[in-house]
């Protein structure tokens, strides 16, 4: 008599064989097939970056910080990854700010230590005295030697 582990252990299948699409679409009848779908997107002339330029010049930009596409990795990340990842809180306003720390609990208050009620990335890029970046936006665009300096001071922040 097999033991209990074998008794629960599933049955394992190896193929070593080459990888075939399906034979019928029964296989996989919730899914779209992916050989069938790029085939088809390959002859209709798609072209993913197009598209996606296309998409992002149709949606209304977000209120916090705007970079244009890039396929390629942003400006910045020559930087440490404390910082890399600053700059890139700041730029999307997700991070470690008053507002949503108080929101998740972690923080008894939202305000900023300029005085203001609500810290936010907005807050601190645009009209913090105390946190604001010193060469304006473009520390967040491509970060020189006093940016880097006001993102060190940030990484426990943003």
């Amino acid at each position: 008599m097999p033991s209990r582990i074998e008794q629960s252990t599933p049955s394992v299948r190896f193929y070593s064989g080459p990888a075939e699409p399906p034979t019928s679409t029964s296989e996989v009848e919730s899914r779209r097939l992916f050989h069938r779908h790029a085939a088809t997107l390959k002859a209709s002339g798609f072209e993913i970056k197009r598209s996606w330029m296309n998409t992002w010049k149709d949606i209304t930009p977000p209120s916090q910080f705007c970079l244009s596409p890039n396929i390629g990795l942003s400006p910045g990340s020559h930087l440490p990854r404390n910082l890399w990842v600053a700059v890139n809180r700041l730029r999307t306003g997700v991070g470690r700010f008053g507002s949503i720390m108080c929101q998740w609990g972690l923080r008894e208050t939202a305000s900023c230590i300029c005085g203001e009620e609500n810290q936010t990335a907005h807050h601190i890029i645009y009209h913090c005295e105390a946190l604001r970046p010193p060469n304006s936006l473009d520390d967040l665009v491509s970060p020189g030697p006093e940016g880097v300096c006001w993102l060190d001071r940030l990484v426990g922040i943003a």
